[in-house]
């Protein structure tokens, strides 16, 4: 809390436990500082909005980290996804007891 109490410090980035993001949100709107949010931004739909009613009514501005969707490993997956619904196919489990 000192950091967000500290007049310097105009932008704050949550990078904590998910549970402490609505605490350190609700101090850091308070004190007029912008937010960066690793995501989630809240543990349920309750939380959520009462986030973004706190950003609304203080004018900060406020992002939530989404980076990962770009990642070449998410992007070849989601590739590898929408391939599969449009046209399904069979892929029983496979179990290879000597490679364990």
């Amino acid at each position: 809390m000192a950091v967000i109490r500290d007049p310097e410090v105009d932008f704050i980035k949550v990078a904590t436990s998910h549970e402490a993001h609505l605490p350190i949100i609700e101090a850091a709107t308070r004190a007029g500082k912008h937010i960066f949010c690793e995501k989630p931004m809240a543990m349920n739909d309750v939380e959520g909005y009462k986030i973004i009613d706190l950003v609304q009514k203080s004018g900060v501005k406020f992002c939530v980290d989404l980076n990962r969707r770009m990642a070449p490993a998410l992007q070849a997956l989601r590739t590898r996804f929408l391939k599969q619904m449009a046209k399904p196919e069979h892929n029983p489990w496979r179990n290879f007891p000597d490679v364990i």
